[in-house]
């Protein structure tokens, strides 16, 4: 239903590229890819962690739009400071190629994909579609990491990852997440 980015007046989609990055902070709002795209940690204003801290109160809408979403970081969706951020990864693709992955051989410790690192900083993601794979296994959730009070909403898609501790694809445990997949592999 989001094919071509316009079927809905009341939003307004824009290429990754237009995003505006401030003191290292995304702007929420409605994105989606032109082309295969590598994120590497000049997005953000001090360290090596993440490619997009989401840490404005808001919705992020990633559309892969069947290209790729590399990121050499350590985690490529974070939320580092209290409150709460909504994202939305989906792929709009007639043939649903779009791929999200983590080239980082960093010694992280969790969440190649989504980490919330410490309670009160929550990030509730759904997931329509995509691919999603990592590149190293992670201490915790290979691919996402929920701290309390976070949620996860995944309709379809394929995920691959690795943990050497709990959950290999995702880590939940903590108290009042809450998982719900359907379908998907």
């Amino acid at each position: 239903g989001m094919q071509g980015h316009g079927c809905n007046t009341n939003v307004e989609w824009k290429p990754l590229s237009e995003m505006v990055i401030s003191n290292g902070v995304a702007t929420p709002g409605y994105y989606y890819l032109t082309g295969d795209t590598v994120v590497s940690t000049h997005l953000i204003s001090s360290g090596v962690y993440c490619g997009f801290k989401l840490d404005t109160a808001g919705t992020y809408v990633f559309c892969l739009n069947g290209y790729k979403l590399q990121a050499e970081t350590a985690y490529i969706f974070t939320r580092t400071v209290n409150g709460t951020s909504n994202l939305v990864i989906c792929d709009c693709s007639e043939n649903n190629t779009g791929v999200v992955e983590s080239t980082s051989t960093t010694s992280a410790a969790n969440g190649a994909i989504c980490y919330t690192g410490t309670k009160d900083k929550i990030l509730n993601t759904t997931i329509f579609g995509g691919k999603f794979k990592v590149a190293t296994t992670r201490g915790k959730g290979g691919l996402f990491f929920l701290r309390s009070g976070s949620n996860i909403t995944i309709y379809g898609g394929d995920f691959k990852g690795a943990a050497s501790g709990e959950g290999g694809i995702i880590y939940a445990g903590y108290s009042g997440n809450n998982v719900n997949i359907y379908g998907g592999n």
